[in-house]
């Protein structure tokens, strides 16, 4: 299904949209918003840091997002918006391959590359794939394919561990026809264990892959080179195989990162939810400073 997501700076709730909303005070904030090609429409959350989320039902707010979607359209013709779109896909393209370039040249993207070549010849076109935060999954950040929308989810900047494995039970039970697959660390996975009950009690055909290294392995080299020493870095964590087992879930195991998409392939065969716990070294990947990820999700309140 084809998505548009827009962003939409409301400046004072006194235009027609939100003052339907008496609830909705803001003097500014950022707002996601989402409607598919077909019309259909969802309700809008407005947040903003510091105050509780308003809910306004879209019906209120959907108006006035197309008449400006079709303001900036009506300066175009067919032929213009067709030749503009091939514009914008090509600098796309060309931020994408930057990007991949800057990439390559940090210490141990070989083994990076090699990381994403894995999983991205296992992963049939049409999965979805859901990350936690580890080192993995920011090498996917950078490197992965993504072949049809909704096929990557992440929650990149926010910090919250333990977001995949109930992430991921959620994507499956949305589209049960696409394979989802989890990636996550050990520590991450630990924070929401528990919901394997969930997966196999739903007989979710979900892949979950957890890189083992017995620790936050993100936060050791940071550690390091800061302070010279880690602290609370080291993780004492069970067997994952036994542990999937010990729900009911299938499990397979990955010693060697050569390794990983033939296990890979085998997980998504299997007919409920299966772990590939994978304790190959994973290289540090380049990581994004707070202060920079605080200035992309700046609000302004002015």
């Amino acid at each position: 299904e084809d998505v548009v997501q827009l962003d939409v700076r409301l400046r004072k709730a006194e235009n027609d949209a939100t003052a339907a909303s008496k609830d909705l005070q803001v003097v500014s904030t950022q707002v996601a918003v989402q409607y598919s090609l077909t019309g259909d429409v969802m309700p809008l959350t407005f947040q903003r840091i510091g105050a509780r989320a308003v809910t306004v039902e879209s019906n209120v707010i959907y108006p006035a997002i197309m008449e400006s979607v079709k303001s900036i359209t009506a300066q175009y013709t067919a032929e213009e918006l067709v030749t503009r779109r091939a514009e914008v896909k090509v600098q796309i393209q060309d931020a994408i391959a930057a990007n991949i370039e800057t990439t390559l040249s940090q210490k141990g993207a070989a083994g990076a590359v090699e990381l994403v070549e894995c999983l991205r010849a296992a992963l049939p076109r049409d999965s979805i794939l859901v990350c936690d935060l580890t080192a993995a999954a920011t090498w996917c950040h950078h490197l992965l394919e993504v072949y049809q929308p909704g096929g990557f989810h992440s929650p990149w900047g926010f910090c919250t561990l333990g977001f995949g494995l109930s992430a991921a039970i959620g994507a499956k039970l949305a589209r049960p026809q696409r394979p989802v697959v989890l990636l996550s660390g050990d520590g991450g996975f630990l924070f929401n264990c528990q919901e394997l009950a969930t997966a196999v009690e739903c007989g979710l055909s979900l892949v979950m892959v957890v890189f083992n290294d017995k620790g936050y392995g993100v936060l050791r080299p940071q550690q390091m080179a800061r302070y010279g020493r880690t602290h609370a870095a080291d993780l004492v964590g069970p067997d994952f195989t036994a542990l999937a087992k010990a729900f009911g879930a299938a499990a397979l195991r990955v010693e060697r990162l050569e390794d990983l998409s033939r296990k890979l392939s085998e997980a998504l065969r299997q007919p409920g939810p299966c772990l590939v716990e994978v304790t190959a070294p994973i290289p540090w990947p380049p990581i994004e400073t707070t202060a920079g990820m605080f200035a992309q999700a700046e609000v302004s309140t002015q």
